[in-house]
């Protein structure tokens, strides 16, 4: 329904405030807060986890399929000595505008655009280019013993695809996960490449329903000691966005052939696809294919059928996962779909605070007509309903101006803003005449706390003062 989506979008902000565009902490975007939160959840403690296994905070990570590079801004505000390398796609062909500016200017950060210069994940080339060129990167306590390490201690992978709607105007979320193997192929392959034992990985999937995805996760487990899934608050609950964690890699208790694993994924990546190299625009994938049945995206899964279903305990744990977060969305969808529908018969009238959700103009909307109403109500009074006019910016001001400024009012919001802006410009002169005045009584004090006038008085008269301490 056309008409609803515009009622959609203010009914899922205000059913979940962190649903909304935009960091809610001090990062530069909406990534950045689910990377913390994914790292922070409980079981995980991703940071613990590196700052124990390698105290140095001298590592190296990789960042792909991340622009423009919220996740390596975490990184390296949080680790000092950390060093990052990141491979994706170029911005209209322009490197530049692939990530944020202060990223591009950091020594620390490296951007890696394979051989073809393209930043493709699908070519197989590109992958071992950028492995090579982490691995020529020594790093770790290289005194005394060892030659240090080479790969990275933690590797991300933010990739997806945006769908568009198709010519009826029908959302195609639905085919997203099956889109998007090729891709999470691509990542698990690149970081199983990369990492060094111990290692931690981070990935972005949609759905955990189709038998390629399934495959992906028993890969990532059989890699990995420890393996989640994790739903983070700033992930809108509404769509089939989790993340895959994996932590300890190849550590005690990893039997799986790392060389093995490595032959096996390069040859899904390479023969398992069509021989198509290139890289369609956002949401122009083959979605006509998957609906006629055909596979052209990803074979059915990364791993034969017996070496999944055979292990009950993972198959358990991914039925119970699914459960819990697709009870959750599915909630969730109802709950906001039920207010698009009440809003839409409201004519959005509820929908007025979604700006301040959003981080807008603080305080209700008819604050200022509310408070001009009240002004006005005043005329003929001595006071004003109690209020100090002082504090409310109408210094020497009578009633009658107060009530001319109530007819307009967007005349009357700009002259507000006028006088708090008076109202504050004298706070701080009073501010520093007060730290100024706190200057002078210090200048005049001696080391005992003494005023140094005293001295001076006795000097001058040959009349001995009391001294006090201020």
């Amino acid at each position: 329904n056309k008409a609803l989506t515009k009622f959609y979008s203010q009914a899922r902000v205000q059913v979940f405030a962190t649903s909304g565009s935009g960091s809610k902490t001090a990062h530069k975007n909406r990534a950045a807060d689910k990377l913390l939160q994914v790292a922070e959840a409980e079981g995980v403690d991703m940071w613990t986890y590196l700052e124990t296994h390698f105290p140095s905070n001298d590592y190296t990570f990789c960042d792909v399929c991340s622009s423009p590079g919220g996740w390596s801004d975490v990184l390296l505000k949080r680790y000092k000595g950390v060093e990052g390398w990141a491979l994706s796609l170029p911005i209209d062909g322009c490197y530049e505008k692939c990530y944020y500016p202060s990223l591009m200017r950091e020594e620390r950060f490296h951007a890696h655009w394979g051989t073809d210069k393209t930043g493709n994940v699908y070519r197989g080339d590109n992958l071992t280019a950028f492995s090579e060129a982490v691995h020529n990167r020594v790093w770790g306590n290289t005194e005394g013993e060892g030659e240090g390490q080479r790969g990275c201690a933690l590797f991300m992978a933010d990739g997806g695809f945006g769908i568009r709607k198709d010519e009826q105007g029908l959302h195609m979320e639905n085919y997203q996960e099956s889109l998007s193997h090729r891709i999470v192929l691509s990542e698990i392959l690149s970081a199983v490449l990369t990492l060094v034992p111990k290692g931690c990985l981070v990935i972005k999937l949609f759905d955990c329903l189709t038998t390629a995805t399934v495959s992906a996760v028993a890969i990532t487990a059989a890699l990995f000691g420890r393996c989640y899934v994790v739903k983070p608050a700033s992930s809108r609950i509404v769509n089939s966005e989790r993340y895959l964690v994996g932590m300890d890699f190849m550590g005690e208790g990893v039997t799986a052939d790392k060389d093995k694993v490595i032959a096996h994924l390069r040859s899904l990546h390479e023969q398992g696809f069509e021989d198509d190299e290139t890289v369609q625009p956002m949401g122009d994938g083959p979605v006509d294919d998957v609906k006629a049945g055909r596979s052209p995206v990803s074979p059915d899964s990364f791993l034969p059928s017996t070496c999944v279903m055979g292990h009950s305990a993972f198959c358990a744990s991914m039925t119970d996962m699914n459960t819990v977060v697709l009870e959750r969305q599915v909630l969730g969808l109802k709950t906001v779909c039920d207010l698009a529908y009440c809003l839409k018969e409201k004519g959005g009238s509820a929908g007025r605070d979604r700006g301040r959700e959003r981080g807008g103009r603080r305080g209700p909307p008819s604050q200022g007509r509310e408070r001009d109403r009240g002004q006005s109500h005043n005329r003929g009074r001595d006071t004003n309903r109690g209020r100090d006019t002082s504090r409310d910016g109408y210094r020497g001001r009578d009633h009658r101006d107060r009530d001319r400024d109530s007819r307009g009012r967007d005349q009357g919001r700009r002259q507000r803003d006028e006088y708090d802006s008076y109202r504050r410009s004298d706070r701080d002169r009073e501010r520093d005449r007060e730290r100024d005045r706190r200057d002078r009584d210090y200048d005049r004090r001696d080391s005992r706390g003494y005023d140094r006038r005293d001295d001076r008085r006795e000097r001058d008269t040959g009349y001995e003062y009391k001294r006090s301490r201020r």
